[in-house]
């Protein structure tokens, strides 16, 4: 339907909120991408070509292949919180996988 193309053309790629944790720690970042983004890819490459809706860039492109947006239908390489923004104090949120997956690897053991 006319309607659902016009949402989908208006939707963001990538939203991004700063927030004050529930601590009163550092501040924390919140990204939110449908299904990630790749831990293979440089992370501020990838969040620029989202910001840009730019399908065209390769950075975004699943093996290679144009027509496959890895941010939004990747699997296994998105699964996980990318290490540029564990070290940036950022969650990485993803509603694709129908799981839910805490990845604390920025936490210390104790």
């Amino acid at each position: 339907p006319v309607a659902h193309k016009e949402l989908l053309a208006g939707m963001h790629w990538v939203v991004e909120l700063e927030c004050t944790r529930f601590d009163g720690h550092d501040p924390l970042k919140i990204v939110c991408v449908h299904a990630g983004l790749s831990a293979d890819k440089d992370a501020a490459a990838q969040l620029e070509a989202l910001r840009l809706r730019d399908w065209r860039m390769p950075v975004l492109h699943e093996r290679g292949q144009v027509a496959r947006i890895e941010a939004f239908s990747g699997r296994t390489t998105v699964l996980r919180n990318h290490p540029a923004l564990v070290e940036g104090n950022v969650v990485l949120v993803s509603g694709h996988h129908g799981t839910c997956i805490i990845d604390r690897s920025d936490q210390s053991e104790a």
